[in-house]
């Protein structure tokens, strides 16, 4: 009886059962032969049940996981276009500032040639 009163609090334990359905079988009429057997196959459905339990929990992480992947890959390829079109930007920016201060100094280097022009001119005259 010892036995089967291990393998009672054992099985209720491992499946979270509470212990008075296995009390109900142990005290049902029969041979302790009946109620191991009993036990048993109670221990043997319990083990099914997590098995499926298991398994379905695995397909859910797969299918959470794929979900993830799915959802985020648009916006990692919008990101790296983004990245992209940033980079290029900045290197349009920054070919600009050097355009614009090029345009600066043909500006000043005409403005003196006139200056010059003028004061030539003012000097003939």
């Amino acid at each position: 009886m010892a036995i089967i009163s291990t393998l009672t609090k054992t099985a209720a334990s491992a499946a979270e059962i509470p212990l008075r359905g296995l009390q109900t079988i142990l005290d049902a009429d029969g041979a302790d032969a009946e109620k191991f057997t009993a036990l048993d196959r109670r221990l043997a459905t319990l083990e099914d049940r997590l098995q499926e339990l298991s398994d379905l929990d695995q397909r859910v992480a797969t299918l959470v996981r794929a979900e993830v992947d799915r959802a985020v890959a648009p916006l990692a390829k919008d990101v790296g276009s983004t990245r992209k079109d940033v980079a290029e930007v900045k290197k349009r920016c920054g070919g600009i500032s050097e355009l614009s201060a090029e345009i600066a100094k043909i500006r000043e280097d005409v403005e003196h040639i006139r200056t010059r022009q003028a004061a030539d001119k003012a000097e003939r005259s």
